[in-house]
């Protein structure tokens, strides 16, 4: 077999960290080494890890929120508790149904304007998810 030696000499081996049913990281020496950590931590790209959303980021995800307001066939303004930042990280769903910002609704801070013609109906269920 002509080549066997060179691929096995650059293949990754275990590394002294290699641990199994935890994340692979590649160790300085090219080793395949377990990421050190809880279960409920995220990995970073340098190969540490800690609590999801540390290293220098302070993102938080909203999932499912009912925006306040009253769904009465009237009411066109909703608020959500905190503003989505970006602004284009809302996803807004009238009746599971993505709405379009622009088209159906306009943002500005916390607070959610539905067009008239897309005003929320009495039953109408209203749920945002974001960034903040």
């Amino acid at each position: 077999m002509t080549g066997l030696v060179q691929d096995l000499v650059v293949r990754p081996v275990k590394g002294p960290g290699y641990t199994n049913s935890h994340t692979a990281i590649i160790n300085d020496t090219g080793g395949i080494d377990g990421a050190v950590g809880s279960p409920t931590d995220c990995v970073h790209v340098d190969g540490t890890s800690g609590p999801c959303g540390s290293g220098g980021s302070s993102v938080v995800f909203t999932d499912e929120e009912t925006p306040s307001g009253v769904v009465d066939g009237a009411n066109v303004a909703f608020t959500v508790a905190t503003a989505p930042s970006p602004a284009s990280s809302l996803h807004l769903y009238r009746n599971g149904v993505l709405q379009k910002v622009g088209f159906d609704y306009t943002l500005s801070s916390m607070t959610i304007s539905f067009v008239s013609a897309a005003t929320p109906q009495p039953g109408d269920t209203i749920l945002a998810s974001y960034r903040h």
